[in-house]
Parts: structure tokens; C-alpha cells; sequence
């Protein structure tokens, strides 16, 4: 491997994720429990997630702490038991497959570009029993999602700014009685809530939901880190204030 071409700022940044990788893996030493692979706490609690521990993407979802502004309306979501779900951007299968273990009823779509994300969501659905109702896909666009029923559909979407693409004009009266939880993305795309505000104000009721900062005290898990290893146990890695919106049908 050579570093000729990489930038300071390149040599910085992988610096820090390499120790951010091995601070990472002390934590995990220090949290046996997470060894089993299996979410805590939270709406997907009992959920088998194989052993990632170490990742970051991965150790809040097993502490249950991930994404824990939505945790209510996640557990309301699932009281209404859709028929059809679709995770766009589902990486390695938290949604997708939470979703097919908590609403037995329904078939699961997950999209997901990155191949080896899309086969840790496979496995993940096959450690969960699930496979049968879980279908994994590579990219969504708009013509993906029109070929779906719609009518009694969730959609929960997290694709880094491509919803404003995917969600146009032309594609928003497909989704005139469906429900959608969307991550946004106006550190990427300025201006995406207020765009898909004006898009769907007419159609659906819709709630801005902001991130909150994480109450290192809650986890008792956490119990014995300093902290600073606490805090790196919780973190999502987000760019910038998060922010996500449901979007509920008027009809």
C-alpha cells in the first residue's frame, strides 16, 4: 500500500479512524454482554444482529441507543401493520429487518447500493428467521418504487440526499396513502425538508422530528466507561444537526 497520493487531511483521516476502530474494539471488551450480537433495548429489542460490535455503525443499534428520537413512533408504526415495507438505503438490515421480526404479517424491501451492506442484511434476515419476507435489492429509484402497491405501505428511507431525487413531483401522487419516515439530508441536499415540505404539504401531515444530544447516564450498560468511551459507545458519526420527518396520510 503506498500513501504518496494522499492528502494531509486523507493521512489525518484515516489516522482517526483507525483509532477510533481500536477504541472501538476496547469498549467492546469492556461490554461482554454485546458479544451475543443482540439488540438491548429499544423497538427491535431481541433482534439477533451477528457480531459487530466493534463497528460504529453497529454498537449503538446493539445498545438499543441508536436513533432513539424515533423509538415511539417506530413502536406506533408497527401497531398499524402494514403489508408492505420499504427500506430504502437499509445498509446492513437494522430497519429491514426489524421490521419483518416485529410485523409478521408483512413483506420487507430493502434496498441497499453497497453490496457488502446488502449481504450483511441478508444474513442478518437469515439470522433472524425472516429471509422468506425479506428481499434484498440494489438501487431504488422512482421507477423501483412505482411498481409496488402503495396503499397500506411504510416506507423508511435513508439515503444520504438521493430522496429528493427519488421523491419528485412526478412520483407524489403514488404516494397519496402511503406513510414515510425519512432521514434528511440538508447538510448534503440544502434546502431537502423545506423542497419535500412543498411537495407533500397537500397529501400528508408532516412532523420534523431533530436529533437530541444522548444521556450518557440512561445506558445502564455503560456503566464503568469514562465518559469519553461512553460517548464513542453512542455515537451515530452524523453530519451536522439530524433531522428526520414522518409523514402521515391526510386521506
Amino acid at each position: 500500500m503506498t500513501y504518496r497520493n494522499i492528502s494531509v487531511y486523507g493521512v489525518i483521516d484515516l489516522i482517526s479512524n483507525l483509532w477510533r476502530r481500536y477504541e472501538l474494539r476496547r469498549v467492546a471488551n469492556k461490554l461482554p454482554i454485546l458479544s451475543g450480537g443482540t439488540v438491548l433495548s429499544g423497538p427491535f429489542a431481541g433482534m439477533r444482529f451477528g457480531d459487530g460490535r466493534s463497528q460504529s455503525e453497529i454498537m449503538p443499534k446493539l445498545i438499543g441507543s441508536y436513533e432513539c428520537e424515533l423509538h415511539d413512533i417506530v413502536e406506533s408504526l408497527i401497531k398499524l401493520r402494514f403489508t408492505t415495507i420499504i427500506n430504502v438505503g437499509a445498509a446492513e438490515g437494522y430497519y429491514a429487518v426489524g421490521m419483518a421480526v416485529k410485523c409478521p404479517q408483512a413483506k420487507v424491501v430493502a434496498f441497499e447500493m453497497d453490496d457488502t451492506q446488502a449481504e450483511y442484511c441478508r444474513s442478518t434476515a437469515i439470522l433472524n428467521s425472516v429471509e422468506r419476507r425479506v428481499a434484498v435489492r440494489g438501487k431504488c429509484d422512482r421507477k423501483a418504487l412505482i411498481e409496488f402497491d402503495l396503499k397500506n405501505a411504510l416506507i423508511i428511507m435513508d439515503c444520504e440526499g438521493a430522496e429528493l431525487d427519488i421523491l419528485d413531483d412526478d412520483i407524489a401522487p403514488k404516494f397519496v396513502k402511503t406513510w414515510l419516515l425519512i432521514e434528511l439530508h440538508d447538510a448534503l441536499r440544502p434546502g431537502c425538508s423545506r423542497i419535500l415540505w412543498q411537495r407533500y404539504e397537500k397529501t400528508h401531515v408532516m412532523a420534523f422530528i431533530k436529533a437530541v444530544s444522548r444521556n450518557l447516564e440512561e445506558f445502564a450498560i455503560l456503566k464503568g466507561l469514562s465518559p469519553r468511551r461512553k460517548l464513542l459507545a453512542l455515537d451515530e458519526k452524523r453530519l451536522g444537526l439530524q433531522e428526520w420527518v414522518l409523514m402521515t396520510p391526510k386521506s
